[in-house]
């Protein structure tokens, strides 16, 4: 359960954490990463938060 918040948290300690907006296209090639990598993570739903 730790991904993707992972990501999420890794922006915001790293400070380019901005909108939302500018969060999910990072995100959306951060996950292609992690199914390439085989790991398991909890879907996105669909209208709540990444």
């Amino acid at each position: 359960m730790a991904f993707p918040r992972l990501a999420a948290f890794a922006e915001v300690v790293w400070g380019v954490a901005g909108s939302l907006e500018g969060f999910r296209p990072r995100l959306a090639s951060h996950l292609a990463r992690l199914d390439a990598a085989g790991v398991t993570y909890r879907p996105l739903d669909r209208g709540g938060a990444p």
